[in-house]
């Protein structure tokens, strides 16, 4: 999906009007969405989106979700303050922001990482992922914000997709970096061809960074469950 296609279906055709898509490096592109008074989506406003109009999920997205991890941790950062910060100046190490002292941590929520089992860095079938700490530990409280329905609806498009289109039984894994000195990472969203995962290992000094912005305090976008719900795939 092509730059022109995916701004057309974000106006008015997915949660907000207002919403400005730019793609590029995440570090060049994040000062100007904040100049701009704007913020990054969030993983719930991508969620609703795709689950209004499927189309979007053909398309990848970055959002304001930070994500760490070492050998023995995994630290989910919502709303990050880190990637609200960067700038093109910002000083990287290993593809993401380092983190040099303990304030550094402050809103972190820290997962064991043997909490996670065998189940990181994988997609998984629609019956793993039921039960799986993926699920439990991660989309439904963080990602999806609690919102079972938002889940429920989620999963149903993703899987019926990547079945459709790919032929793919394996969907919505969790990826995260593995280094010796945590940095943070923003979490995206990745594309159905890409089994719709999301996937904290990328580099930000790359230019495939898609992101979108919205009006401060609407980077989830609260809409009722029938409206949420129209795009679901039966």
């Amino acid at each position: 999906m092509n730059f022109n296609e995916i701004q057309q279906y974000l106006n008015g055709n997915a949660m907000t009007a207002n919403a400005e898509l730019k793609q590029g490096q995440y570090i060049k592109i994040m000062p100007k969405l904040v100049a701009a008074g704007l913020e990054l989506v969030s993983p719930a406003w991508v969620m609703d989106a795709r689950n209004k109009n499927n189309k979007l999920f053909e398309t990848p997205f970055d959002t304001n979700f930070g994500v760490a991890a070492d050998d023995k941790t995994v630290w989910l950062f919502p709303h990050s303050k880190h990637l609200r910060a960067v700038t093109a100046e910002t000083q990287l190490e290993k593809y993401g922001i380092p983190l040099k002292n303990k304030d550094d941590f402050e809103g972190a929520i820290p997962i064991p990482r043997s909490e996670f089992g065998d189940y990181l860095g994988k997609a998984l079938t629609s019956e793993e992922f039921q039960d799986s700490p993926i699920r439990t530990l991660v989309w439904l409280p963080h990602l999806a914000e609690g919102d079972e329905q938002r889940m429920n609806a989620y999963e149903n498009n993703a899987f019926t997709l990547g079945m459709r289109h790919f032929h793919y039984n394996r969907m919505l894994g969790f990826y995260v970096a593995e280094t010796d000195k945590p940095v943070v990472k923003p979490l995206e969203f990745r594309g159905s061809g890409c089994r719709a995962n999301a996937d904290g290992d990328g580099y930000m000094h790359n230019g495939n960074a898609r992101l979108v912005g919205v009006r401060r305090g609407s980077s989830t976008e609260g809409n009722t469950l029938e409206t949420r719900l129209q795009g679901e795939i039966k």
